[in-house]
C-alpha cells in the first residue's frame, strides 16, 4: 500500500523520538493501545515490531493520534482525522517563530555549565581566655583534657565546646597536635 503521507508538524511535536511515524508515512506502521509482548523493542531498528507481520509498532495512539490498528500489517488505511491541521485558535502570531530543529531561546542562553558557588565557610569560633588558660602545655595531655571538656556538656553544646576547644588548644600547639588529640578525644582513647 502505498504511504499516505509523512507525519505533520503538529503531530510530531507529540510523538517520542524513536516512534515509526516519524520514519513512516500513515498507513506504513501498526498502532497498539499500549506496550505488550506481541509488539517488543527491537533494538538493531530502535522501534518495536508486530512480531507476526515485522512492522514497526507505535504504542501511544495519544500521542500519535490515530486509532489503534495493524495498518501496516493487514494494509488498512487509517483514519487520518487527527493528522488534520488545527484550526488557527484567536490571530495570527505576527512575530516568526523559530525554525524547525532550532535550540529554543530559553535553552540557548544558558551556560553548558555552572560554577558553583564557593562554599561560605563558618567563622572560626574564638576561645574564652579561661578556655585558653586551662590548656595543657603538655601535649600529650591534650587528647584527655578536650575529653574531660566534652564529658560535662550536654549533647546540644558539644559541637560549640568542641570548637571553641580546638581553637583554644590551637593557640599552644600546633595543628598536626590538635587533630591527633581531638581524635584521642572523640574516639574515647
Amino acid at each position: 500500500m502505498p504511504s499516505l503521507g509523512p507525519t505533520p508538524e503538529w503531530v510530531r511535536e507529540d510523538v517520542c523520538t524513536f516512534c515509526p511515524s516519524l520514519l513512516f508515512g500513515l498507513g506504513d506502521f501498526d498502532v497498539a493501545e499500549r506496550p505488550g509482548p506481541r509488539w517488543p523493542w527491537n533494538p538493531d531498528l530502535a522501534l518495536r515490531v508486530d512480531l507476526a507481520s515485522g512492522k514497526a509498532v507505535c504504542v501511544h495512539p495519544h500521542k500519535v493520534r490515530l486509532g489503534a490498528g495493524r495498518y501496516a500489517s493487514e494494509g488498512l488505511v487509517p483514519d487520518a482525522a487527527g493528522w488534520a491541521e488545527p484550526e488557527p485558535v484567536g490571530e495570527p502570531d505576527p512575530r516568526p517563530g523559530p525554525p524547525p530543529g532550532a535550540i529554543p531561546q530559553r535553552l540557548a542562553r544558558r551556560p553548558a555549565f555552572r560554577a558553583r558557588r564557593p562554599r561560605r565557610e563558618a567563622p572560626a569560633p574564638e576561645a574564652s581566655p579561661h578556655l585558653t588558660a586551662s590548656v595543657p602545655g603538655d601535649p600529650t595531655r591534650l587528647g584527655a583534657w578536650l575529653s574531660e571538656l566534652l564529658s560535662g556538656a550536654t549533647p546540644d553544646a558539644r559541637a560549640d565546646l568542641l570548637g571553641e576547644a580546638e581553637a583554644a588548644a590551637r593557640t599552644r600547639h600546633p595543628d598536626e597536635i590538635v587533630l591527633a588529640a581531638m581524635r584521642e578525644a572523640l574516639a574515647g582513647g
